[in-house]
């Protein structure tokens, strides 16, 4: 782990793999889901052609509400299979938390299990 290199992020983890490493980050910052989901929809179409077809990406969107906190959970892979990105939006009082994994699709499938379990156990601090 080491600290974000960004002032909204506040760690960033390694995930070795097959092939290149790519990062999980958890930040936070004033972007809703919807803003949130934006953002990454742009890291992946960065790349693309402006004459290539606009449905470049897949997408899974989940939301559970488990109050005080909804959780969106986010797959977006672009459509060569290149490129994925896994991201969660942990919203509740304040600032959303943002939980993201981007890059190299063949490095960062076999995480996602681990990813959704992660996300999947945060639960509001007990009272």
């Amino acid at each position: 782990m080491e600290p974000g290199s960004a002032p909204r992020h506040l760690a960033k983890y390694a995930l070795p793999g097959l092939g290149q490493e790519v990062n999980l980050t958890v930040s936070r910052n004033d972007r809703d889901a919807e803003g949130a989901i934006l953002r990454w929809k742009s890291l992946l179409t960065l790349y693309w052609r402006e004459d290539e077809e606009d449905d470049r990406l897949l997408e899974i969107v989940q939301t559970s509400v488990r109050p005080p906190l909804a959780i969106t959970i986010v797959h977006l892979v672009d459509m060569k299979g290149s490129e994925l990105l896994l991201g969660a939006i942990v919203e509740g009082d304040g600032v959303p938390y943002l939980f993201s994994a981007y890059g190299d699709a063949q490095t960062l499938a076999p995480w996602e299990p681990s990813f959704l379990s992660l996300i999947r156990s945060i639960a509001p601090a007990a009272s």
